[in-house]
């Protein structure tokens, strides 16, 4: 299980938490499935984090925590083993094949 975060700078709110997750394995590992999630968050630590660094950005009022966990069982483990970690957490993006493209799923616009 590998975690990071960019720390809050509300007093209070800083002890909530919002969540970035992908899943570092998969059965059959891809570049859709599981690594372009890994990646996606990646990228949003390393963006936010400079913008923030330059003023660009304010910091967050909120921590913004980032997950990468094995699969789903991995994530089951961290919160059944840690329930005040669960607790902090307000909202969660997962990120998984977000590399899928429209066709393969036939979605309509």
């Amino acid at each position: 299980m590998v975690t990071a975060t960019i720390p809050g700078a509300d007093v209070k709110l800083k002890e909530e938490e919002i969540a970035f997750s992908c899943h570092l394995d998969h059965q059959r590992p891809g570049a859709n499935d599981n690594a372009s999630g890994c990646v996606t968050i990646l990228e949003v630590a390393r963006m936010v984090q400079k913008l923030i660094a330059n003023g660009t950005l304010e910091r967050p009022a909120r921590t913004i925590r980032f997950i990468f966990p094995p699969e789903i069982e991995g994530t089951m483990a961290l919160l059944n083993a840690k329930p005040e970690f669960a607790k902090r957490i307000k909202a969660v993006v997962h990120m998984d094949m977000v590399a899928e493209g429209r066709r393969r799923r036939r979605c309509s616009t």
